[in-house]
């Protein structure tokens, strides 16, 4: 079809469209008007008829899909692709998707690999590219932000851990492996809580199901007060982890001083307390 045809199909769309035909109406329409014209270009094979259109349509493949777009703005034309069958006949793809702003859905072939197109594809991995740096810095300013505060926590649970005066007025006892052994390799709760109100970090209150009250929202995950990356939760994590460390470690220490003298160290959590005699309490131990 030539440039005259092309236009007469666009009046007669924008004619039928006036008149308030539906969408079905005017492609049907739109199909007979070209028919009309495709008898008069002869029998074309599809490959041949396709060629002829885009030749005539200006929609001709370049390295620069700047040209092409310019080439399909001087026609108007969108760029919905569209195939011939094997008679010849044009049929627009998707009938019940008609757009009457490409009444013909004439094809358009862009080069994804113009030197336009590459420039393009290029400018934007660099973007992204640009856009994952800035985010790795962002985390690892996080992270490093985070092990400093957990290194704050360490600290003090550290000031407890190796104060044996602190153990004994909390727990009465001063060695951290007989804490253990009277609380099931746990840190006892009494002994979190005071750590975590030396950081003046509010107690640690659990979401909770309540049969007639419903879900009981806790602050587990709010972050500690005086903290800015750590919630509370993982503090109170990082505590119990910082003293199963330091009772490995005390652990190990006890084996290899036993290896090196053969004395089996006491267990001062079984230390009993005897009878009075003289106002002086007896003591013995049981080992």
């Amino acid at each position: 079809m030539n440039e005259e045809q092309i236009n007469e199909l666009k009046k007669l769309v924008d004619s039928l469209r006036s008149q308030g035909l539906s969408t079905e109406e005017i492609q049907s329409k739109v199909d007979l008007k070209k028919q009309e014209f495709l008898a008069g270009d002869g029998n074309l094979s599809p490959e041949e008829f396709k060629a002829n259109v885009n030749k005539k349509a200006g929609l001709v493949k370049t390295n620069d899909p700047v040209q092409e777009a310019a080439s399909v703005g001087s026609t108007n034309i969108a760029a919905d692709t569209e195939l011939p069958s094997e008679d010849g006949s044009l049929e627009l793809p998707g009938r019940n998707n008609f757009d009457p702003s490409n009444p013909l859905g004439l094809p358009t072939d862009v080069d994804p690999n113009s030197p336009a197109n590459l420039a393009k594809a290029a400018e934007l991995q660099k973007i992204k590219d640009e856009e994952k740096k800035l985010e790795e810095e962002r985390k690892k300013k996080v992270d490093a932000a985070k092990g400093y505060e957990f290194e704050l926590v360490d600290e003090a649970a550290d000031n407890f851990f190796d104060n044996p005066e602190k153990l004994e007025e909390i727990l009465g006892i001063s060695d951290i492996k007989a804490i253990a052994n009277r609380h099931h390799d746990q840190i006892p709760g009494e002994l979190i809580k005071e750590i975590v109100n030396s950081l003046g970090v509010n107690e640690l209150k659990k979401t909770i199901s309540a049969p007639r009250a419903g879900l009981i929202q806790g602050n587990e995950d709010e972050i500690g007060e005086g903290f800015s990356h750590i919630a509370r939760k993982e503090i109170y994590r990082k505590i119990k982890d910082r003293f199963q460390s330091k009772l490995s470690q005390a652990k190990l220490e006890s084996e290899t001083e036993f290896q090196r003298t053969g004395e089996k160290e006491l267990n001062l959590d079984r230390v009993h307390r005897g009878d009075f005699h003289d106002g002086k309490r007896d003591n013995y131990i049981n080992i």
